[in-house]
């Protein structure tokens, strides 16, 4: 799975979030939250408690602070940063 943040419009700075199942290659949900609360609220009405205790592993972005939204919501999951976003 990822989480990710995609702006609507270029220079702006109108986020959402965008969800994705990377095995089964397809787009699971696009929302407008911006709190880490509301994300993790929202992610835990997509998935019953036994589907998140299955995941795997959770791609994100390094600064977008999805970590702390990841761990709780997904307590199993490897977290795996974007590579897009990993600066040698």
């Amino acid at each position: 799975m990822s989480i990710d943040e995609i702006s609507m419009r270029k220079g702006h700075n109108q986020y959402v979030r965008v969800i994705s199942d990377l095995e089964n290659h397809c787009l699971i949900e696009v929302i407008d939250v911006h709190k880490a609360e509301e994300l993790t609220e929202y992610l835990e009405s997509l998935w019953t408690e036994e589907e998140r205790l299955n995941i795997e592993e959770v791609s994100i972005d390094i600064g977008a602070g999805f970590a702390r939204v990841v761990k709780p919501v997904f307590p199993k999951a490897h977290i795996v940063y974007d590579r897009f976003h990993v600066i040698s």
